[in-house]
């Protein structure tokens, strides 16, 4: 049976769930990395031999000598670890992405003396902080508005706020505390910003509920104008924060989730890395003629070395 026969009657077993594909060369190398609703389905369909099917997809298939998957629990998951495995592999396949210019961040200008957030399709080295990627722009700028407006960050370019004699207009109707004018000390801003970034990394989860609190409050007492921009901006907090299943409470701490299964012929050792709470990478290592169910074996031994 050839190789390409392989491929295809192994995509049979392959789950109908989300999740994301990669494919490699016989290096071993990823040369393609994909996501799916349905696994089976959208791998299946680089091995149709459609008339449609592009020129780059047929070269693509003739090279692909293994495929591996991780499956997700949501499409917007596979989503994002999409983008996490073509950064971590930038597969000579995917031309969408490698620059990150198609996924949205919220970047902070930590290199500043008075920090600002706002919308960055790149992420460089370059002293900031980066939250993302996202799924949706328009979220991530009401997200971005919204931290603004509740802890009085600056929304001005750099430029802008160097060439301020006098507070502007979002100081005065109290959305700013000027640092532009020295109206604030750095030690107090830089708690404000602080308190944003707490924000960013999930570490308040009891702000919703407060906002939704104050939504209800302000619709009790006829203030809708107020009850309906709360409600906007608890729905970009929502949707800022659709991302993975969180695998630890503690968000801080990251993971490496190990596992293993073989017989006579070997075993594969498969682990998942978990960074923040999300998943962003898996690991395949094959050891031949090892035989976990041996009573000459020692795990731990094996595990280690």
């Amino acid at each position: 049976m050839s190789k390409y026969d392989e491929l295809k009657e192994k995509i049979k077993e392959f789950p109908v769930t989300p999740g994301v594909y990669l494919m490699k060369n016989q290096r071993e190398q990823v040369i393609y990395v994909g996501k799916a609703k349905n696994l089976r389905a959208r791998v299946r369909s680089y091995f149709s031999k459609a008339a449609d099917q592009s020129t780059k997809t047929k070269y693509l298939v003739k090279q692909i000598y293994e495929i591996d998957f991780v499956l997700t629990k949501t499409e917007v998951e596979a989503f994002l670890l999409e983008a996490s495995l073509i950064k971590k592999f930038r597969p000579k396949y995917n031309i969408r992405l490698k620059d990150d210019k198609n996924y949205p961040y919220i970047r902070c200008s930590m290199e500043v003396e008075f920090p600002r957030f706002y919308l960055s399709r790149r992420v460089k080295s370059d002293g900031a902080l980066y939250f993302g990627p996202y799924t949706s722009s328009s979220a991530v700028r009401q997200t971005i508005r919204f931290i603004n407006r509740t802890f009085k960050i600056r929304d001005c370019k750099d430029s802008f706020m160097r060439g301020r004699k006098r507070p502007c207009m979002t100081y005065q109707i109290g959305r700013c505390t000027a640092p532009c004018v020295d109206l604030v000390s750095k030690v107090s801003y830089g708690q404000d910003v602080e308190g944003a970034l707490e924000f960013l990394r999930g570490e308040d989860q009891k702000l919703l509920e407060k906002l939704k609190q104050k939504m209800k409050l302000a619709a009790r007492e006829e203030q809708f104008e107020m009850a309906a921009k709360v409600r906007d901006g608890i729905a970009a907090i929502e949707a800022i924060w659709e991302k993975q299943s969180v695998v630890s409470s503690k968000k801080d701490r990251d993971q490496d989730i190990i596992s293993y299964f073989g017989d006579s012929t070997g075993t594969l050792i498969e682990t998942l890395h978990v960074r923040g709470g999300r998943l962003i990478g898996n690991r395949s290592h094959f050891i031949p003629k090892l035989n976990i169910h041996s009573e000459d074996e020692d795990e731990k031994e094996w595990l280690t070395s």
